[in-house]
């Protein structure tokens, strides 16, 4: 399976692959079930030729994903969930800005500035959108570290002027915000 990460300019920066057979670690978990392909970043030189800025190789690392249909989508409010599949499938099924983090922890990369100064935060902003929903898996309820890093992505929110809530289904019905929207069914949404 081939998975397109989008930036906020709406610029495919990486292409990862989902391998059918990863790895396994010593207690049997999947590892490495990714292979990323990333090399090129537009840059005009001083002839206002387009050429790879990236002159030393591909942007490494774990990066936002962002995933928005200025023509057809919502800019008023921001879904946020782990994961580019789950962010892919948000996107189509509500028709609203939904940004994938490459892990529930990684939710400081949303103020980090980019050369321009702006970080994704800064940017939803110039777009309109006012409200953010927090939709990491149903395991927040059993898993602590999941848990901690929901909070710490609320508080970030806030402190950034954003109206907050958090999304949350019954979790029979899947694990992830994806694996409930294919079944037609919507998160409940509650301000924090």
């Amino acid at each position: 399976m081939l998975i397109p990460i989008y930036d906020t300019d709406g610029m495919l920066y990486r292409i990862r692959l989902r391998l059918d057979h990863p790895g396994k670690d010593e207690k049997g978990k999947e590892k490495d079930k990714y292979k990323n392909f990333s090399s090129f970043y537009p840059s005009k030189d001083s002839n206002n030729i387009l050429s790879n800025e990236y002159l030393n190789g591909c942007r490494a690392g774990s990066h936002i994903g962002f995933y928005f249909h200025p023509s057809t989508d919502d800019p008023g409010v921001c879904y946020i969930t782990e994961g580019e599949k789950k962010a892919i499938v948000a996107n189509y099924f509500l028709r609203c800005i939904v940004i994938s983090l490459p892990g529930v922890n990684s939710h400081a990369k949303l103020t980090k500035t980019d050369k321009s100064g702006r970080s994704v935060l800064d940017f939803l902003k110039t777009l309109g959108c006012k409200s953010a929903v927090v939709a990491y898996d149903a395991d927040k309820n059993v898993n602590e570290h999941v848990h901690r890093h929901e909070k710490k992505l609320v508080a970030l929110l806030k402190n950034h002027s954003f109206y907050t809530y958090i999304g949350s289904w019954n979790p029979g019905f899947g694990k992830g915000l994806d694996d409930i929207l294919v079944l037609g069914v919507k998160p409940q949404v509650f301000p924090v």
